[in-house]
């Protein structure tokens, strides 16, 4: 992750000059901005305090009170600020599930969060240089991606008309075609960059050589229970997820391929909502628990068992 941000950042880097290139800055500057700005170490330090809220427990009872709490924390946050640049980001991924204030929906938010802040203790946006980057590209996933045509994006202000001396229409039409090149690269760089973070293929390591990987529902779920009276809940928490998609395949929901990444099993579900919802939060959580590393007990694994269970019951 670190060597990808590294990447990304260098790739930025390149943009922002040829964008400086045009005589236009890549940045929004700070003083232009309203309250709807937070700075980047604002940002980290509330999605902490929510995080522990949260962490304190929520009930069917106290889940309206807590989201009243925490939604005013978000509502008008629209940009991030970090040493004269800002990015425009959309917390609906955070605000809706405040909004919905279901215990269920606050459990799935804190997770998420967790996931997010995991990445940032572990190196993710150490670097004052990298943190607006690393940020932009954890919010392309789609985990904070509550709506699917939803994502952040880096914005640039109105851009100053090139000139020179009896020559402004050649410059405007310079100008225009530098423009273009810049975005085809920038949308080049978004694409590559959610390609590598959405190609997730749901094998154990070393899983090639196997040649017993479970090939039904049935045995899928029998491999969890099997991996879980030993504690190694973590295995049984990817063998539940290979079921979940091995069941639905069997059943006709969608077809499931090794080599599809976990979205694009999603997405052949879009047809019911709410099948796609409760799969999305099945999702949610396996790509938490193996690739954020969150802690798994027998508690967590009873429970992602039901929601697997519930995954297969008729809309």
């Amino acid at each position: 992750m670190k060597r990808r941000s590294t990447v990304l950042a260098g790739l930025i880097l390149l943009l922002g000059a040829i964008w400086a290139g045009l005589g236009v800055a890549l940045p929004t500057p700070i003083s232009a901005q309203d309250g709807s700005t937070i700075t980047v170490a604002e940002f980290w330090s509330r999605l902490s305090a929510t995080a522990e809220r949260l962490a304190q427990g929520v009930t069917s009872e106290n889940a309206r009170s807590v989201a009243q709490e925490l939604l005013p924390q978000w509502t008008d946050v629209k940009q991030i600020a970090d040493d004269g640049t800002t990015l425009d980001v959309d917390l609906s991924w955070l605000t809706t599930p405040l909004r919905v204030s279901s215990r269920d929906s606050l459990q799935a938010l804190s997770m998420r969060i967790r996931g997010l802040l995991n990445y940032h203790a572990n190196g993710g946006s150490t670097l004052s240089a990298l943190s607006l980057s690393d940020l932009a590209a954890v919010l392309k996933d789609p985990r904070f991606q509550y709506q699917d045509d939803v994502e952040p994006t880096l914005t640039a202000p109105n851009q100053p008309s090139l000139s020179a001396p009896n020559a402004d229409f050649l410059g405007a039409a310079l100008q225009v075609l530098l423009v273009a090149v810049v975005v085809g690269l920038i949308l080049l760089v978004g694409v590559t960059l959610f390609r590598s973070l959405n190609t997730r293929a749901i094998r154990l390591p070393g899983d090639e050589a196997k040649s017993d990987e479970p090939a039904t529902g049935a045995a899928a779920v029998e491999r969890a229970d099997q991996s879980a009276s030993i504690a190694d809940y973590r295995a049984a928490i990817r063998y539940l997820y290979l079921a979940a998609l091995l069941k639905l395949d069997e059943q006709g929901s969608l077809r499931y391929d090794a080599t599809l990444t976990n979205r694009e099993h999603v997405d052949q579900v879009r047809g019911n909502p709410a099948l796609k919802e409760r799969l999305r939060q099945v999702v949610g959580i396996f790509d938490d628990v193996w690739y954020g590393n969150e802690a798994v007990d027998q508690a967590f694994y009873e429970d992602y068992r039901t929601k697997v269970a519930h995954l297969w019951q008729p809309s």
